[in-house]
């Protein structure tokens, strides 16, 4: 039976630091690195962000969901902080390969979202930020733990939803029609990947053309539609690969491919071995 290894290559793509001790800014900004997906919890200290020109202070006790314009303008007191930061492109993987588009409102909002945490929630992510932080730093890593790995980001993302709801009362409902689009595409995905790997059916079930489910996707994400159907595909594939009761031939069947050499070519152009 195949084991997928590609899953390795997006924990490289994962960062993870708990109870960092930070005395500069600008080592701050390096590690917080704005540009990728990053939340923030800070464990002491405060942190002056500038988003956009607008000032935003984060505080012991808060977790931050950083925008991708913010950046540490300056520190005060001992600061020590717990960092998760990765892709956009690994945080939309793993949300297409375990729990479909449930929490991909936290990665499409750029806005950034404060909350305030009681010292009991707070304690509960940081146990989930440790537990995170030791499966990432795990040598040995195969293929089952690369999926332990992405359980615990997907529980830690799932916890900021469940706070968020119990402290504001509600998800955030500002979005753009495309981003709407997206989470709607990736809702559908996960419903249909194993049969129906065309951008056109999508688009069809969504209502719009191709065309225009393409280039929202790619506005709004920054990556393809076919890149999103191909790794859907090979969440499944993953799955029916770690039943040993099921024969390749059995497996690309399943997954709507030709013959087992075109599922095998699939396999192959997405690095697996």
């Amino acid at each position: 039976m195949m084991e997928i290894q590609n899953s390795a290559s997006w924990i490289r793509e994962l960062d993870v630091h708990c109870l960092k001790e930070i005395k500069s800014v600008h080592r701050l900004n390096l590690l917080l690195k704005t540009t990728r997906f990053s939340m923030l919890l800070v464990d002491s200290g405060t942190i002056e962000f500038v988003v956009e020109q607008k000032h935003v202070s984060v505080s012991t006790g808060q977790f931050y969901v950083i925008p991708y314009t913010a950046r540490a303008e300056s520190i005060t007191g001992k600061l020590r902080i717990c960092v998760v930061t990765c892709s956009t492109a690994f945080a939309y993987n793993s949300a297409i390969s375990k729990f479909g588009s449930g929490y991909i409102d936290f990665v499409l909002i750029h806005r950034g979202t404060l909350l305030n945490l009681e010292a009991a929630q707070q304690k509960q992510m940081l146990l989930i930020i440790e537990l995170l932080k030791q499966k990432v730093s795990f040598q040995n890593r195969t293929a089952m733990h690369d999926e332990i790995v992405v359980l615990c980001f997907n529980l830690l993302l799932y916890e900021f939803g469940l706070l968020q709801y119990q402290l504001e009362g509600g998800y955030p409902i500002h979005r753009s029609r495309k981003e709407i689009l997206v989470i709607n595409f990736i809702g559908v995905l996960r419903q249909h990947c194993s049969l129906q790997h065309s951008v056109k059916f999508y688009a069809d079930l969504l209502f719009v053309s191709a065309g225009y489910l393409s280039k929202a996707i790619r506005e709004v994400t920054g990556m393809s539609a076919k890149h999103f159907i191909e790794m859907a595909i090979l969440s499944e594939a993953y799955l029916l690969l770690a039943n040993d009761n099921l024969t390749i031939s059995e497996i690309s069947t399943a997954l709507n491919f030709n013959d087992s050499s075109t599922f095998s070519n699939f396999l192959d152009r997405k690095s697996v071995v």
